[in-house]
Parts: C-alpha cells; sequence; structure tokens
C-alpha cells in the first residue's frame, strides 16, 4: 500500500468520525433513556469511583465482582470510573466512554476494510457499519455498556492479525491475543471468537497450511491467558465463591434450548439483517473456494462472523444485541460484495454518459444501479436514527432519581429493581439479587418456571419502593405493592410507593 493509499485511508476514516459524531452526542443524557442493565454497570462504575470497590452496592453491603457485571467488564467500568473521579458522576460523563469505543471502532474498521475490499468500498463499509438500518451502531455508542467496546476491541484483533499475514514481527499475533481478549472481558459472549480461532486452526493444518500455529496458536492462547488471568483477579477480590459464581454466569452466556432456535431465527430476519448477509456471506463463501488456498484471510473474517451467528440462532435467549458484534462485522462482507461488482465503486462519468444514449442497458448502467444499493441503506439508516435522536429518549430515571433525594430522607432504604435509580440517586437502595434476575429471565425468554418462592423485599423492611420498566416487565413487585404499598408518585414509567413497616 502506497504512502498517498494510506494518508486517504486516515483521512476518510477521519472524516467519518467527524460525520458520526453529532450522532453519538446529541441529546446523549436522555436518548436513549437510562435502563437498568445500563445502570448496574455505572452503578458499579461509581462504587469504584467513590469507594475502591469493584462490586454493587445493595442494602448498604457490596456484593464484591456481582455476576450481573460480567455483562460490561474492566474495559467499561475502569474507564468509566476513571471519568467520574475527574469530571464527576453523571449519565452523560459515563457514555462519552462509550462514544470514545465508538469512534476508536469507525477508524479500525475503516482501516482494516481499506485492507480487505480497497479505499473507496472501506468507506461504504464503515458507513454501512455505522448506519446501516439493521444494525444499532449509534444506539449502542451512546450506552455505556459491553457491547461497543467489544466490537472496538474484535475490530483491532483481526486488524492486527489481518496485518501479521504479511508480517513477521511476533507482537502483531500477541497483540491480537490480547485484544480479543479485552473484547472477552468486554462482554463475554465475545468468548466464541475462541472457537472461531480454533476453527481456522483447524482448516489451516488440513487444507490452507498457509498460517503455522504461530499466527492463530498465539493469538489464542494470549486471549485464553488473558480471560484466565481476569479470572484469578475476581477470584482474588471475590473469593472462591464469587469466582465459582461467575463461572457460572459464563456458562449460562450458552442455553441450548431447540424451542428458542426459530425465536432467535426470526429476532434476526424482523431486523432486516438476513436479508442483507445471506447474499454477502454466500459470495464471501464462494470467493474462498474460489481463491482455494489463497483465502484463508476471508476464512477467519467469516468463521468469527458465522460462529457468532450460530451461537445467537442455537445457543441464546435471542436479544439482538447479543449479536451486534457480528452483525457490525458484516458490513464488511457486504462491502466486499457490492465492491467487487462495482470495481471498488469507480465509475467514469464520460463513459457513463455513453451508456446513458445507448439503446440497451450496459454493464456499466446496471453496476451504477448496483452501486445505489448500499448507498440507499445507508442514507435510510441516516434518516431512522436522525428521528430516534429528535424524538425518542426521556429523563424519567433523573427526574425520579431527583424526587428521592428531594424528598425521601436520608436514612430511609429504597427497594427497586431498577439499577439507573440507584446509579442516579444518593439514597440508600436494596436491590434483588442476581439469581432472581437470572430466574425471571428464563421464565420469560425460556419458559424454565423459577424454583422456590416468589421474591419479595418484605425481609429487608424498606421503606419506600420504585416500580419501574424492568421490575414492571417482569411482575416483580406486584404481589408486594398491592398488600403493602400505597402510592406516592410517579414519573414516566417509574411509580414511587410509601411501604408499611
Amino acid at each position: 500500500m502506497t504512502g498517498r493509499a494510506r494518508l486517504n485511508i486516515q483521512l476518510a476514516g477521519g472524516m467519518l468520525m467527524l460525520l458520526a459524531l453529532p450522532f453519538l452526542v446529541a441529546r446523549l443524557d436522555s436518548v436513549p433513556a437510562a435502563w437498568s442493565g445500563e445502570g448496574a454497570y455505572l452503578q458499579g462504575a461509581k462504587n469504584v469511583a467513590l469507594y475502591g470497590k469493584y462490586a454493587l452496592l445493595s442494602g448498604g453491603e457490596f456484593r464484591h465482582v456481582d455476576p450481573i457485571l460480567t455483562g460490561a467488564g474492566p474495559t467499561v467500568l475502569l474507564p468509566v470510573a476513571a471519568v467520574f473521579r475527574l469530571f464527576g458522576v453523571g449519565l452523560v460523563q459515563a457514555r462519552v466512554v462509550s462514544v470514545l469505543y465508538a469512534l476508536a471502532a469507525i477508524w479500525l474498521c475503516s482501516n482494516l476494510a481499506a485492507r480487505m475490499v480497497g479505499e473507496r468500498a472501506a468507506v461504504v463499509a464503515t458507513a454501512l457499519m455505522v448506519w446501516s438500518p439493521w444494525g444499532s451502531f449509534v444506539l449502542m455508542g451512546r450506552l455505556a455498556v459491553g457491547q461497543m467496546p467489544s466490537l472496538a476491541f474484535m475490530l483491532l484483533g483481526l486488524y492486527l492479525w489481518w496485518g501479521s499475514m504479511d508480517r513477521d514481527p511476533i507482537w502483531r499475533p500477541l497483540g491480537s491475543g490480547v485484544a480479543l481478549g479485552l473484547a472477552s472481558f468486554s462482554d463475554q459472549r465475545s468468548i466464541v471468537v475462541l472457537g472461531a480461532l480454533l476453527l481456522v486452526g483447524a482448516a489451516d493444518a488440513a487444507y490452507y497450511r498457509r498460517l503455522g500455529f504461530r499466527r492463530w496458536g498465539i493469538p489464542f492462547l494470549v486471549a485464553v491467558l488473558s480471560l484466565a488471568v481476569w479470572l484469578c483477579c475476581l477470584a482474588s477480590v471475590g473469593g472462591l465463591s464469587g469466582w465459582l459464581s461467575n463461572l457460572q454466569t459464563y456458562s449460562l452466556a450458552t442455553v441450548f434450548r431447540p424451542s428458542r432456535v426459530l425465536a432467535n431465527f426470526n429476532n434476526l430476519a424482523r431486523s432486516g439483517y438476513l436479508l442483507w448477509a445471506v447474499p454477502a456471506i454466500a459470495y464471501l463463501g464462494l470467493e474462498m473456494v474460489r481463491k482455494r488456498r489463497d483465502g484463508l484471510r476471508e476464512c477467519t473474517l467469516l468463521a468469527v462472523i458465522c460462529v457468532w451467528l450460530l451461537w445467537f440462532v442455537l445457543g441464546s435467549i435471542g436479544w439482538v444485541l447479543y449479536a451486534f458484534v457480528p452483525i457490525s462485522l458484516s458490513s464488511l462482507l457486504l462491502a466486499r460484495l457490492f465492491g467487487d461488482v462495482t470495481d471498488d465503486f469507480r465509475f467514469d462519468v464520460h463513459r457513463l454518459r455513453e451508456a446513458l444514449g445507448e439503446a440497451s442497458i450496459s454493464p456499466l448502467l446496471a453496476r451504477c444501479s448496483l452501486a445505489l444499493i448500499p448507498l440507499f441503506a445507508i442514507g435510510y439508516g441516516v434518516l431512522v436514527d436522525v428521528d430516534a435522536i429528535l424524538h425518542e429518549g426521556n429523563k424519567s430515571a433523573q427526574q425520579m432519581a431527583d424526587y428521592l433525594d428531594a424528598h425521601v430522607a436520608s436514612d430511609a432504604l429504597v427497594e427497586t429493581g431498577e439499577w439507573e435509580i440507584s446509579f442516579l440517586s444518593q439514597k440508600r437502595f436494596h436491590h434483588p439479587p442476581f439469581h432472581v434476575l437470572d430466574a425471571l429471565t428464563r421464565r420469560d425468554q425460556l419458559g424454565v418456571a423459577p424454583e422456590g418462592e416468589p421474591y419479595s423485599p418484605e425481609p429487608f423492611r424498606p421503606d419506600y419502593l420504585v416500580d419501574g420498566p424492568w421490575s414492571g416487565w417482569a411482575r416483580l413487585y406486584d404481589e408486594y405493592v398491592e398488600r403493602d404499598c400505597a402510592l406516592e408518585t410517579a414519573v414516566g414509567p417509574y411509580t414511587l410507593y410509601a411501604c408499611a413497616q
């Protein structure tokens, strides 16, 4: 690659970052509305910043390395905690960290795509990743959760691995392994990439014979070692019971139930993703067959995407955000398809004018028409994101937290399943333990009836109770509220009750 080509790539990546920035920061304090999953991670980061505890706080006690925190690991909590120490605790401060990860993902995608599909198609690939109507890049780039950091580190790992094919220095496969390990810290579902690396290693040993153990084995072993080191750190902080609990949580990430397979497939289909992804995946598979032993690079990217999607369909509870990373990476495949068909989106204006004057439709006009398809998808995605930023979201969680801070006594105990409220408020809260969340999720997603008695906050004698979007969906407090609580006030989807003692 020439110096001029590298400069063009960097300029294109920088321009795309600037174009995406308004989509990522406009109304960051209210779009999307704060929600329980994000709130749990942010409460953990708040505890790191204020108390030096990698834990959740409930009922005045720290839940060290609570399994809920495995959904967003140290790559999320520690940077957010650092921002809190520097600029104070707040929702916007936390989400800025995710914005930075999103900008890094854009830059890495443009550079990786340039190596894979060409300069112009790389711009299309990155724009599709950010603004495709079937994706959720802008949404995830505004939430302080693990998916966006996982995507950024995954792209970094693939970028370094791709470069290790041409150059011998060992730091590239080492760096790739570290990046893939950090991706697994960010989002536990990223562990499936280890299976993809094993698949690539097996394909190389059986057919390609191009990599050798060094180029695929080092990234695999370093990623596994990184994960093992992190689990040992958790064991040192939370003790053996916390370590075993987190291992159980990792195993629960995969739940093979035939009843979920069709529902998970339908979730992907309803998003519109499969309509675009299937032709792109099929094309890259055929390209691998055509290239024979030169198709190893394509094999690696295809393995990561397909193994992850296979896990999502066969072994997950079906929330589409769990497939955020492979959906985003699929933009590279789609750009490869359209880039090859249109010669990297190159068109001669003079020849195009001549083609318009011909009696029949020329191949040039057909290529031009095909080039408009991804551009139309990007334009439609831009409109969807603009509409969401302008009209969606709310500050109800912050308003309820402000009400609690102003009207509830400092020594009162507030029961809630909404972690965002305990992050935003300064009051004392009690939350249901992780096993309650897990049981309710299994009940609604897998049809598994919870074991034992239903959860009740009565033994903790709360003074107040906040019912919200998650607890309302789970019907967590219905019986207790009806029996022992009186309405105090309501703000949006949140309802505050005074509880009988």
